[in-house]
């Protein structure tokens, strides 16, 4: 994946990437659905193909309470982007709970 490239030509790469996803998610929450729904497709495929350095950047708390935010009832998400999320944070941050 080109991305997956991008990403690990730099040190900052990945949190660049990060940073970029969570304001995304943010500002996207309770307007455009579509876009988180394409934003957390980006990534699950971040995550198995981007490496560890990719990894570290999603494994920490800032990252999960923005995904977490997206849950609130005054954002009305959609059901199954509300499972979606919801799997990813069962699956991919086991060490929080």
């Amino acid at each position: 994946m080109e991305i997956c490239d991008a990403l690990g030509e730099t040190d900052e790469g990945p949190r660049d990437a990060i940073r970029a996803i969570r304001k995304r998610l943010t500002s996207s929450a309770g307007k455009d659905h579509i876009s988180i729904w394409y934003t957390l497709i980006l990534i699950e495929a971040c995550l198995k193909n981007c490496g560890r350095r990719f990894q570290a950047q999603v494994a920490n708390r800032d990252f999960l309470h923005d995904l977490i935010k997206v849950l609130l009832p005054k954002h009305n998400p959609p059901i199954q982007l509300q499972t979606k999320i919801l799997y990813m944070i069962k699956v991919r941050f086991p060490i929080f709970f």
